[in-house]
């Protein structure tokens, strides 16, 4: 028995001496960084969709193209404002429509309320409830940033494959029963007053992009309400997750650092303050930490980890170019 356990350990021996050492699995290789910049347009007028993996503007359009986005899923029912056009919206707390006119604009300067930017839930209509009460819309500003007028707005029907709205001029004029199909494919729907049908070319379907560059209206509570037009960068809620960091260089951060700082959905993460305006000079520079430019980690919609800092906000004199490095960690 001894000599067969002796024998058998012997035969282990010589195969395992004959097997190939394991070799590591070696790094994948990242890339180089990418640096890359885009022109907003004329008073910020452009919304850009990128998408990191593979430096690619998905869309881009006009930010007066559309007025409301509606959430698209069959369960969704959340309609937001344009913010980037300064929008605002005010609850009359009364369903019929047709008695709504000028007079019921009375105070609406202290009843309007915009979208907040951080979450869905903030918006200021909030859920599409069918029959609901009416809504005065203030268009907000166009391209020149002029004031466009008052709407009024009613949500009628809501179910799991379609949207009905109707909406006029506050004198009853212009009125327009409007309804259209929801589409799962896109965190929302695009719609325009001023055109009356839905804007297929704004947006991008929801896993096709990671960022937008926009204007949006951002509220400062302190030292007393104001809200105000910022431009900077949303992130794709639905498959995006981003984290600030501050003080440590872009180029230190590696991989490892994803599990060292909490990642946010928040529509806003990244947001405006990337940059910092000086009002003594007009100028806006980069904003930092100690000297150290503020880095972003994102992890977009297909999982990669990014590494992202901004370089500038400029091309020669002329503002509204963004200019920004990042590389896959």
């Amino acid at each position: 028995m001894k000599r067969f356990i002796l024998l058998f350990s012997s035969i282990l021996l010589l195969l395992s001496a004959c097997q190939k050492a394991e070799l590591p699995v070696p790094k994948a290789d990242r890339g180089a960084a990418i640096t890359t910049s885009f022109d907003l347009g004329k008073n910020y007028s452009n919304q850009i969709w990128f998408k990191l993996n593979g430096n690619k503007i998905i869309s881009k359009n006009s930010r007066s193209d559309w007025d409301l986005a509606f959430e698209s899923g069959e369960k969704g029912n959340h309609v937001l404002l344009n913010s980037a056009k300064f929008m605002f919206a005010s609850n009359t707390h009364k369903q019929n429509f047709s008695g709504i006119s000028i007079l019921d604009t009375i105070g609406f300067s202290s009843t309007k309320q915009c979208d907040r930017p951080s979450t869905i839930d903030s918006s200021v209509i909030g859920i599409f409830e069918n029959n609901s009460s009416v809504y005065i819309i203030d268009l907000g500003v166009d391209e020149d940033n002029k004031p466009i007028g008052l709407k009024k707005l009613q949500f009628v029907e809501n179910t799991m494959t379609k949207f009905k709205i109707q909406y006029a001029n506050l004198d009853g004029s212009n009125f327009h029963a409007i309804e259209f199909s929801k589409d799962n494919n896109y965190n929302y729907l695009h719609f325009s007053m001023a055109k009356n049908f839905l804007q297929t070319g704004v947006g991008a379907r929801k896993e096709a992009y990671d960022l937008e560059f926009t204007q949006y209206t951002f509220v400062f509570d302190q030292p007393t309400y104001l809200p105000y037009l910022v431009q900077g960068v949303l992130i794709n809620h639905s498959n995006v997750l981003v984290s600030k960091i501050k003080g440590i260089p872009y180029e230190a951060l590696t991989l490892n650092d994803t599990l060292r700082f909490p990642l946010s959905s928040k529509q806003d993460a990244i947001g405006f303050d990337w940059k910092t305006y000086d009002f003594a000079t007009g100028i806006y520079t980069i904003t930092n930490t100690n000297n150290i430019i503020n880095t972003y980690i994102i992890k977009d919609a297909e999982g990669y980890y990014y590494k992202l800092r901004f370089i500038d906000f400029y091309t020669g004199a002329i503002k509204g170019f963004p200019k920004f490095e990042y590389q896959k960690l």
